[in-house]
């Protein structure tokens, strides 16, 4: 009897451990086809050479990383729950392997919290989040809400493991607003997914650009930057099948609330690095120019002035003093020095200068070559006045006319720039630069729209000088204390799209399409039309009434004297 209940406990025990072999032997199956699925995804997606951030809550994540010949790559493990302040790859490879959903939710709010203590983002980073959540629709909706884009998940929980991607611009997901479309990978077969940094199908999603009510984009006709930033987001919308919208706001925080929404991609323009957003590459390039008041032109009737220096005039005038007075000597050294011959001596020298003859040729062989002297003088004086004369009447003549930042700085007149020039141009506090130190100290902020009086009425008032972006006027044309000026466009930190704007800027450079679009918008706003030179206008009888007024003065004196001559002899 006791020989019979030892035969059957002992078969009883041999078909309990010949089902637990079979248990064991499934559990460590399943087990080891994840780990190698796990070890073929993270070979595939991230190259040998990527510091893959680590965030592992499960044994299973551990092992496939640590066990399976995987130590020679390079990795960070982080512990969001017990590190405070710890500083992200912001644009990293990140593996997440969270125990539930919960503990996901968790550590992706982690994640964006410490990258805002930084003001960055995440929205660059390639994850690969290992979970056996089967349901994971709400994981890509919670990653877009945090505007990270590019996430494989890898899920074991029922059955072989799969890999699942999901585009946020197909047609079924809304723009990104709800998860219906799902593509799935059976990990038993070869792995295709692969991370992307650029977008290539938006599927009539929306791209917004927002300005403020008092920036150029409201009047964007007037600007060719303006035409041109403009022409560059609808170009891009067009090409990654997009729908451009325009939104103004009455309020930068509108834009703040607006720029931050995870959901579409605003962005906004900036000159230089805002602290929580990222620019893209220079849209737009300009050279900074300084304009200042134009030389005034000399007026006709001053022109003669100008004929000669002032130490010619000065010459001229002494050399006519020194002939008279040598005139009158000589035809008065044997008689009486009287007012008469003063005179006399006087209308004979002038007559010389300014006819070159006289009236009576002199007797006196002295005064004879003192009359051939300062005829030949006077030939070569007039002969060097005519000619310079005719030059100048036909070239017009201006003043003095700032040429250099080295003069601006020393007419001391206030210059006129926009707010953000001076943020981004000027924004060295202390420098041990002389002219850098007193060219800021002359700066004085307008807004755009006075800045445009500014630039229309400058010449007018003459009492100021301006700095904007290049136009079509008198310039002084030094980048040395500015350096070049750019615009971008801006978007939040480290936001999924940067990369995309960037690869269609570099294909406007590059290709040159964007050089001749420029050049176009330039030519439609500064296009003036040349009007061809006006024939000369004959003189008429207003335009000599006064020379004709002045000569029957003249005569008329003439006649009352010749009276009053004969009048005086006749009776006296």
């Amino acid at each position: 009897m006791k020989l019979t209940i030892f035969v059957v406990e002992w078969i009883c025990l041999q078909i309990l451990s010949t089902q637990c072999d079979v248990f064991l032997n499934n559990l460590n199956s399943s087990d080891l086809s994840t780990k190698v699925c796990i070890q073929k995804s993270i070979n595939h997606l991230f190259s040998y050479d990527d510091t893959l951030s680590l965030i592992l809550d499960n044994d299973i994540c551990e092992d496939a990383i640590f066990e399976m010949n995987n130590t020679t790559r390079p990795y960070i493990s982080l512990n969001l729950d017990t590190v405070k302040g710890i500083k992200l790859q912001y644009e990293g490879k990140f593996i997440i392997c969270p125990v539930d959903a919960s503990s996901l939710a968790r550590t992706v709010y982690r994640m964006q919290d410490e990258a805002k203590m930084y003001y960055r983002g995440l929205g660059n980073s390639k994850i690969l989040v290992i979970t056996n959540t089967t349901d994971v629709s709400f994981i890509f909706e919670m990653f877009w809400s945090y505007g990270i884009n590019n996430v494989i998940i890898l899920f074991y929980g029922q059955g072989i493991p799969k890999l699942s991607m999901c585009d946020r611009y197909s047609p079924e997901n809304a723009c990104g607003t709800i998860v219906k479309s799902i593509i799935y990978q059976n990990c038993e077969e070869q792995v295709t997914f692969s991370f992307t940094n650029l977008i290539h199908q938006m599927n009539k999603c929306p791209i917004t650009f927002m300005y403020a009510k008092n920036s150029i984009y409201v009047r964007e006709k007037e600007f060719p930057t303006a035409l041109y930033i403009l022409y560059v987001i609808q170009e891009l919308s067009n090409r990654r099948n997009a729908t451009f919208q325009r939104i103004m706001y009455n309020h930068s925080l509108e834009f703040m609330i607006s720029v931050r929404n995870k959901t579409n991609i605003v962005m906004g323009w900036a000159t230089n690095k805002c602290r929580g957003f990222t620019i893209t590459e220079p849209v737009v390039e300009f050279d900074l120019v300084w304009f200042v008041p134009k030389a005034e032109q000399i007026s006709n009737l001053n022109v003669f002035v100008h004929v000669f220096s002032c130490s010619v005039w000065v010459a001229v005038v002494v050399t006519l003093i020194c002939t008279w007075l040598t005139w009158f000597v000589i035809i008065s050294w044997n008689g009486k020095f009287t007012f008469e011959k003063l005179g006399l001596a006087f209308m004979n020298v002038w007559s010389l200068t300014i006819c070159g003859s006289i009236a009576q040729f002199p007797r006196s062989f002295a005064l004879r070559i003192t009359l051939l002297s300062y005829l030949i003088y006077v030939i070569h004086i007039q002969c060097a006045f005519t000619s310079n004369m005719a030059t100048i009447l036909t070239t017009p003549r201006y003043g003095f006319q700032i040429r250099n930042l080295e003069q601006l700085a020393e007419s001391g007149l206030p210059i006129y720039i926009l707010k953000y020039l001076k943020m981004t141009q000027f924004n060295l506090s202390d420098t041990n630069h002389t002219l850098y130190t007193r060219l800021q100290k002359q700066l004085h902020v307008v807004s755009t729209f006075e800045l445009i009086d500014a630039l229309a009425g400058f010449n007018h008032y003459r009492n100021y000088a301006v700095i904007a972006t290049k136009i079509d006027v008198y310039q002084i044309h030094d980048n040395s204390m500015t350096g070049v000026f750019t615009i971008r466009l801006a978007l939040p930190a480290d936001h999924y799209f940067v990369s995309t704007l960037n690869s269609l800027l570099s294909e406007l450079v590059e290709s040159g399409i964007g050089d001749k679009r420029k050049n176009d918008f330039e030519r439609e706003c500064f296009t003036k039309n040349v009007s061809m030179q006006e024939n000369s206008e004959e003189l008429t009888l207003p335009h000599l009434t006064f020379i004709f007024i002045f000569l029957g003065l003249g005569l008329s004196i003439s006649g009352v004297v010749f009276c009053l001559e004969h009048v005086v002899h006749k009776f006296l």
